[in-house]
């Protein structure tokens, strides 16, 4: 029997549970990077909650791509890396969004970034 990573089985359960566009809270411009498609979207938690996604693939790839899942669910800081940032982990996602081999898969929790609810 053949069993998909987490990660997988989440990006597929995402495209069959996404709704409407989710507002945007932030100020500063969405991600672009060169070669890269950046797909802003959002899944809908048990509770009726809306999370923000954001998708970013290698522009062109067809076929199947290792995915990289990233939530955070520590601290009230939004997955989102605009392009100005100075944070060390919006660094590290705008280095990751760009490898040309992997679709990465970000989530912002309640009430962070985005998403409806209260951080807490």
């Amino acid at each position: 029997m053949k069993t998909r990573s987490p990660a997988i089985a989440f990006l597929m359960i995402a495209g069959v549970v996404c709704a409407e566009d989710l507002a945007r809270k932030s100020k500063s411009p969405r991600e672009t990077y060169p070669r890269v498609d950046v797909i802003y979207d959002s899944v809908t938690a048990p509770d009726g909650t809306r999370l923000r996604t954001i998708i970013t693939k290698p522009r062109g790839a067809n076929g199947k791509l290792p995915a990289i899942f990233v939530a955070g669910w520590l601290s009230c800081d939004s997955m989102e890396a605009p392009a100005d940032t100075k944070d060390e982990s919006g660094l590290v996602f705008r280095g990751l969004a760009q490898l040309q081999q992997f679709t990465l898969l970000r989530m912002d929790k309640q009430g962070v970034g985005d998403s409806e609810g209260v951080c807490g």
